[in-house]
């Protein structure tokens, strides 16, 4: 609805966190809450998880347990972290929240992998998304039905000046039943990057998301999978 032209709350953003030393095994929590008009979701939860470290090689894998937001996506149910006031098409249809385990492994400071498995079924979050963050038992959803998802970011090193910094990602996302519209599953793929400019005040970014809805067999007609795919430029 619409706020008229006074004076409105959106949000309060409320963050508990402690996070990890550099210990082998480390560990930490981070709570975040979103309350008001605005607010993310039913509950007020943008994020509650466990952070653990798992030494391994040189860094170790940095885990999170609990409700994370998704590796995937451009921008955040959080808005000081968009570099716009609005969202883009694509955060309407990407899933914002996991609830689930993710962890990230950094080979070094060029390149890092995360990999996560999560709940597959869940409701709508604010962005129009599935929220993957649902519990079992509705709409036929059952325990096995899970999500996985992965992705490998590429960090510029400082040798390369005045583009030191710059980040591009890409990834993928497999879900069970219960996340497409009929039912079947869905992949999902993303690209994103982001690079400085000369300009130490300006910098360009680049996002695309590609969506397969695994509903072809359940058509009486054009038995092809429905797709959707959203390319954004900041």
């Amino acid at each position: 609805g619409t706020h008229g032209d006074g004076f409105n709350l959106n949000a309060v953003d409320l963050t508990l966190d402690k996070p990890m030393d550099e210990s082998p095994w480390a560990s930490g929590y981070h709570v975040e809450l979103m309350v008001g008009p605005d607010g993310v979701g039913a509950t007020g939860v943008r994020q509650a998880y466990l952070a653990l470290r798992t030494p391994v090689g040189t860094s170790g894998i940095d885990w999170k347990m609990g409700v994370w937001d998704s590796p995937l996506g451009y921008e955040s149910s959080s808005d000081p972290l968009n570099p716009n006031f609005t969202r883009s098409y694509g955060y309407g249809f990407e899933p914002t929240t996991f609830t689930g385990l993710l962890g990230t492994f950094k080979a070094n400071d060029v390149i890092s992998f995360s990999a996560g498995l999560a709940n597959s079924y869940g409701s709508v979050g604010s962005g129009g998304g599935n929220a993957f963050n649902g519990g079992f038992g509705a709409s036929g959803a059952y325990e096995s039905q899970k999500a996985c998802v992965g992705l490998v970011t590429l960090t510029a090193p400082e040798s390369w000046g005045w583009m030191k910094g710059a980040t591009c990602n890409a990834g993928a996302l497999i879900s069970d039943a219960g996340s497409s519209p009929n039912g079947k599953g869905v992949t999902r793929l993303y690209a994103g990057a982001t690079v400085p400019t000369p300009a130490t005040a300006l910098k360009v970014g680049a996002a695309f998301d590609y969506s397969d809805f695994h509903n072809g067999a359940s058509k009486s007609a054009n038995h092809a999978d429905d797709s959707l795919w959203v390319a954004g430029l900041y």
